[in-house]
């Protein structure tokens, strides 16, 4: 049974549900509740973090959001604050797990969720990113996509 037609950009950034999100290799599929709604902007409650996305989803719906590991970076410091950024989705994690992969690292955080994000590895020696490490994961709205739970 096909469940979703589109060119191959279309399925793989924007799924129409989390089975088919899941079924093309997307690592960061969360559920959430839509809490507030605003100018086409949608605010999702998901394990006790809030993140900000476009979309038009009405209040109170139940939905999973998915994020690209390439469309996050990462920030770290002391005593990490809020970057000063143009990304309306900043949250701390703890760093659990890095994986090489060729030139890139696949860094996963514990953000009350599991969060995959890619990293060169220049950028894990740059800022030090290891296991242990509290981050500061940031993302732009545009860069969630809300799918129907």
């Amino acid at each position: 049974m096909i469940t979703q037609a589109g060119t191959p950009e279309e399925v793989f950034h924007k799924p129409l549900n989390s089975e088919i999100a899941k079924f093309v290799g997307l690592e960061n599929i969360i559920g959430g509740t839509v809490t507030k709604t605003e100018e086409g902007l949608a605010t999702i409650l998901t394990h006790g973090k809030e993140v900000e996305a476009v979309s038009t989803e009405e209040l109170g719906s139940q939905v999973f959001i998915s994020i690209h590991p390439d469309d996050i970076t990462l920030h770290s410091g002391p005593g990490i604050e809020k970057s000063k950024t143009s990304a309306r989705n900043c949250i701390i994690g703890t760093v659990t797990v890095t994986t090489l992969s060729g030139p890139f690292v696949l860094v996963t955080l514990d953000c009350g969720f599991p969060l995959k994000v890619i990293v060169t590895r220049r950028s894990v020696e740059d800022i030090g990113i290891q296991p242990g490490k509290e981050m500061q994961a940031c993302f732009k709205a545009s860069a969630v996509h809300v799918m129907k739970s």
